[in-house]
């Protein structure tokens, strides 16, 4: 009897356990499929990369302001509650979209979910690789001194090969922040929404718009499919009419 029940028990450990490996294999196997085909190389100058942790940690700090309240900028606040902020909740800011998960919220992250969403779009089959090196992020009005100047821009280098390893692009380009602006509070489209105090004291748009820039020099065929910024007003006269 004993020799039974143990056989039993075996054989049910046996069958569990192999329903457990499966329902792993299942997951890993999802995983690898949803991995992009392309590889991205992202290095920053000596000199952003020195700072790195101290921009990445004021970023996560105003992210998580945001999130929580629609605005990073104590002095708005009273403001854009006497506009009606709640109506802009339905918005899909392109942090949150980016990055869902706050702990892993840095600038690599940013611009690596800028890159796969409009590869995404643009071209989805590129299996390739992509090196992009980030000498200078400069932002007009950023709480890090060291990314403060008169006006925000990037300066980097992008090289790009083809599945074969043969180099398709490289070039060095400087782009300063161009942004769009709109009204919409509900808006859920293929750019990178921003909210207007993000123009002058967050990285985000002025990364997204170097991203959209210099892959519309590697792929010019697609300039429609690739996007970058757009700055959502919060605040302003003609927010209040807004219903």
């Amino acid at each position: 009897m004993y020799r039974a029940t143990s056989v039993i028990l075996a054989l049910v450990i046996g069958v569990c356990g192999a329903v457990g490996a499966g329902r792993s294999y299942a997951q890993d196997t999802t995983t690898e499929a949803t991995a992009p085909a392309y590889k991205l190389d992202i290095e920053f100058s000596g000199k952003l990369l020195k700072r790195m942790k101290v921009i990445n940690r004021v970023e996560r700090i105003r992210e998580e302001r945001f999130r929580k309240s629609l605005v990073d900028e104590p002095g708005m606040r009273s403001s854009l509650q006497s506009q009606g902020v709640s109506l802009f909740r339905d918005v899909e800011w392109a942090g949150e979209r980016l990055i869902p998960d706050l702990h892993g919220y840095t600038v690599e992250a940013l611009v690596r979910g800028m890159v796969a969403r409009n590869l995404a779009r643009a071209v989805p089959d590129f299996a390739g690789e992509i090196r992009l090196k980030l000498d200078r992020i400069k932002v007009d009005n950023h709480p890090v001194a060291y990314l403060r100047a008169s006006h925000s821009y990037v300066v980097g280098k992008l090289e790009v090969r083809d599945a074969d390893g043969h180099k398709i692009f490289e070039d060095k380009m400087t782009f300063p922040l161009v942004a769009d602006f709109s009204l919409d509070s509900n808006y859920d489209g293929p750019r990178f929404a921003f909210a207007q105090t993000d123009e002058s004291n967050r990285v985000g748009p002025v990364l997204a718009h170097f991203v959209e820039k210099a892959l519309e020099r590697v792929w010019p065929d697609q300039e429609e499919a690739i996007v970058g910024p757009l700055i959502i007003r919060l605040a302003g006269p003609d927010v209040s009419t807004i219903r």
